[in-house]
């Protein structure tokens, strides 16, 4: 395995489910770690789907995914997840009736317990060490004797990050994770999610334009299981295809870089 090789790279991936080609043939390419880099697109695109098959919860049709140079194509979820590759879902998943702590807890034994195939991964003092730890870096101080039943929608959110950061990743898929969220909670869990960026890779599916625009280090464009465009925001933003196709420039022809940003947090331009 080549220490220069892509965080993440798809080759002619295709997801066929029955006569419907879900992803057809797309070639996805993360070359740098540290990166913030967001996957757009309408409704029905392929976009969810795609991190279905990085994460291994989805089989390819044909194609082949690399995870730092390694074939992780075939592999089951959970090698993968102990690859670095960590994700978080469209639906919100925690426990309910266990505290914010103890969520991150178990998540933190589960991970510490595929390291140490001996001992108990609770009787390790790593583990309460490291939930802190988390707990302390997303500022989930106040809540982390709250039970996760009785959380805002973007407490939950935050757990549910949280949660993917037990696995010590190095490669966070993030699917949509401010849908539905106040003004302020899309403020301040975007602002985690960016400094996060900076320390490992961040792929996030999104709809919310001035978060993406805002944001994000490089935009990939997909429509209809294809990737249509990819690139740096500004060139997104000038590319007439992505315009006609996701963006709707056609018939909006007021649509230009300086308004991009103007579309109110949590606009979804899909309607």
């Amino acid at each position: 395995m080549s220490g220069s090789a892509p965080v993440l790279e798809t080759r002619a991936l295709v997801k066929r489910f029955g006569g419907l080609a879900a992803i057809d043939g797309v070639d996805f390419h993360l070359p740098e770690a540290g990166r913030l880099h967001a996957v757009i697109g309408p409704n029905g695109a392929g976009k969810t789907t795609l991190f279905n098959l990085v994460s291994g919860r989805l089989r390819p049709t044909s194609g082949t995914i690399l995870f730092r140079g390694e074939d992780i194509t075939k592999m089951k979820p959970y090698s993968i997840a102990r690859r670095g590759v960590a994700r978080t879902l469209q639906i919100k998943s925690v426990f309910n009736a266990l505290t914010v702590f103890e969520n991150i807890l178990t998540a933190t034994q589960a991970h510490l317990a595929t390291r140490h195939f001996f001992r108990p991964a609770t009787s390790f003092h790593e583990t309460t060490e490291k939930a802190e730890q988390i707990i302390e870096e997303l500022g989930l101080q106040e809540i982390a004797k709250h039970t996760a039943g009785t959380l805002s929608y973007g407490d939950v959110a935050m757990l549910e990050l949280a949660i993917a950061l037990a696995a010590e990743p190095s490669l966070l898929l993030l699917d949509e994770p401010i849908c539905g969220m106040s003004p302020a909670e899309t403020q301040r869990t975007v602002a985690k999610i960016v400094d996060l960026s900076k320390r490992l890779s961040v792929i996030l599916i999104e709809h919310d334009m001035e978060v993406v625009f805002d944001v994000a280090d490089d935009i990939t464009v997909m429509a209809v299981g294809q990737i249509l465009a990819q690139g740096t925001p500004r060139q997104i933003a000038d590319d007439p295809r992505v315009r006609e196709a996701y963006l709707g420039h056609d018939e909006d022809d007021d649509w230009d870089d300086e308004n991009i940003a103007s579309v109110p947090i949590g606009a979804d331009v899909n309607g």
